[in-house]
Order: C-alpha cells, then sequence, then structure tokens
C-alpha cells in the first residue's frame, strides 16, 4: 500500500536530511537512526546507513536519496502508526470532543486533546503543524496526526493533488424521477443512507436527543441532507408545510445519537434571538448564548424553521 504524502515526505527528508548532516554530521546520523523513530530502526539498517555515509562528502546529495530508500521502511511503519492516530482525531471531531477550525485559508486550527486551551496551526498547503510531535519529526520529513486529520477533512478543498478521494456531492433528484429506496445500515459506529454515511456519537443521556421517530426514507434528497451534515455545512430546506422536513432531520439526530435544538422561525425574530443578548441575572448583566450559538458550541443540530 502506498505511503500517505510519500512524494512530500521524500522530498522533505531529503531536503531537511542535507541541510541538518551538513550542518551536524555526527549528531543527524545518530538522530536519523534513533530518536525520529523511536529507536525501532533495525541493526542492519543503521549498518546500511552508516556505509550510505562514508560516501556522504563525495556526493551529498546522493547519499541523502539512498538513506531515503534505506529508512523508507522504517517510515512507513511510522506514518502508518500517525496516519491511525489522525483517523482516529477524525472521529474524535465528529463525536465533538475536539475542534477543527478552517479559516478560510490553507491554515487548519485543531484544537488538542489534551489542553482545550490550547490548539495547533495547521497548513495544508506547505504539509506543517506548529504541535512539539511536528517539530521533533519534521528533520525527518514526517507528519503529524494532526496534518493527518486536517487532510481527512479540508484535503479536496486545499490540495488539488491531494491524496484523499474527493467526496461526491449526491445530485439534487429530478421531481418526476422515480423515487427507489436505497439501502439503510445501521451499526455502533455509523448510520447510512445509499452512498452517504453519518458518524454516530457516543451515546450518552441527553434530553435532546429525539427519540421514537419513525420516518421513511425515500430517493435521492435525504442523501443531499446527510451530505450536508456530513460535510458540517449549513442547510436550508425548503417545501410545504408538513412534507416532513423538521422530521428528517429529527429522525437523523436520532439514528445518529446527535442532540437537537428547535428554534422557532417568525416574522419578527431578530439576531439575538438566534445568537444571545445581554441580560440581568441576579443583579449581574451578563451575555446569554441562545439557541443558535449553543449548537455551535456544544456540537448540536439545531433547527430554524
Amino acid at each position: 500500500m502506498k505511503m500517505l504524502f510519500e512524494k512530500e515526505i521524500q522530498e522533505s527528508f531529503e531536503k531537511q536530511a542535507l541541510e541538518c548532516l551538513l550542518k551536524d554530521f555526527n549528531k543527524h546520523k545518530n538522530y536519523l537512526t534513533r530518536a525520529a523513530f523511536g529507536r525501532t530502526v533495525p541493526p542492519a539498517t543503521i549498518k546500511d546507513v552508516d556505509k550510505t555515509l562514508t560516501q556522504f562528502n563525495a556526493d551529498p546529495g546522493q547519499s541523502v536519496r539512498e538513506l531515503f530508500e534505506i529508512l523508507k521502511p522504517s517510515i512507513e511503519k511510522q506514518m502508518d502508526t500517525i496516519h491511525k492516530r489522525g483517523l482516529a482525531l477524525v472521529d474524535k471531531y465528529n463525536d465533538g470532543h475536539i475542534t477543527v477550525d478552517d479559516r478560510g485559508t490553507d491554515a487548519i486550527i485543531v484544537q488538542s486533546e489534551t489542553s482545550a486551551n490550547n490548539t495547533y496551526t495547521v497548513n495544508l498547503s506547505a504539509l506543517t503543524c506548529t504541535c512539539p510531535y511536528y517539530e521533533k519529526v519534521k528533520y525527518a520529513g514526517m507528519m503529524c496526526k494532526h496534518i493527518y486529520l486536517a487532510n481527512e477533512l479540508f484535503g479536496q478543498k486545499y490540495r488539488q493533488n491531494s491524496d484523499t478521494p474527493p467526496q461526491q456531492i449526491p445530485k439534487i433528484p429530478n421531481e418526476n424521477a422515480v423515487q427507489d429506496k436505497l439501502d439503510i445500515q445501521s451499526t455502533d459506529d455509523y448510520f447510512s443512507y445509499g452512498s452517504r454515511k453519518l458518524t454516530k456519537r457516543i451515546k450518552r443521556g441527553n434530553s435532546l436527543i429525539p427519540s421514537g421517530i419513525t420516518y421513511v426514507l425515500e430517493g435521492t434528497s435525504p442523501q443531499v441532507v446527510i451530505y450536508a451534515l456530513e460535510s458540517d455545512e449549513s442547510l436550508l430546506l425548503v417545501g410545504e408545510s408538513g412534507v416532513g422536513k423538521s422530521k428528517l432531520i429529527h429522525y437523523l439526530a436520532q439514528e445518529t445519537n446527535t442532540p437537537l435544538l428547535n428554534a422557532c422561525g417568525h416574522n419578527e425574530i431578530t439576531v439575538e434571538n438566534l445568537l444571545g443578548t445581554m441580560t440581568v441575572i441576579n443583579g449581574n448583566t451578563i451575555w446569554k448564548d441562545w439557541d443558535t450559538a449553543r449548537s455551535y458550541q456544544e456540537w448540536i443540530l439545531a433547527i430554524v424553521g
């Protein structure tokens, strides 16, 4: 199986290794064979590294290219582990345990798993991160789990040649088309309808999670809704009263263990009604969040109807 970011890792490895070996040969030689890989490089590989580096002064560029090929199995093993950690972070993001903020550029802000007050900045174009682990392994051209997380979520948006397969946006169906029933699957981890899939949250006692909702999914329209929820996009459902717009969202929230807020819309609704306002509580003037703001902060769905 091809290593994700293999081309970028090789280019970074050769650039970093060349610069560091020219600067401090003995220090970086030891680092490449030990510290960068957690002492997992086999003794035979270390011998091959030593042999290759005897020719470093004669041809530095060729030596670092050979070094990469020698160390590639160790790099692949290390990156496979980091990739799995990145995918685990995706699950934590989907479950609402960490936040990931797309700033509209190629800078992605990722919240630390261990401290809610710490964040790291991933640059998807340069494939860099500000976390301590990346600072440690970048000298061997390697990535961190935050880069893999950002690539899974936003790779297609910011990386033209991303290894992440593009998500196929379902086409809005023709009203006159035959509305066939598609396959529905519900496991402990996900709920899917047709080609679209939603990750289930860890089930907790929460009064905002709908229950007892029965809904028959038909045609491809629900796939468009699931795609929007899967992609963390806002969605406007338009239709006559009573056709099941709100009930569909209630049903999907129920099936994915997702809390749901209903914000009642009307002609006189204001921004303050949705986001919040200053109010007096126990003699103190404080800001009080309303439904829409709560939905963003607490990773729950909100319906404005």
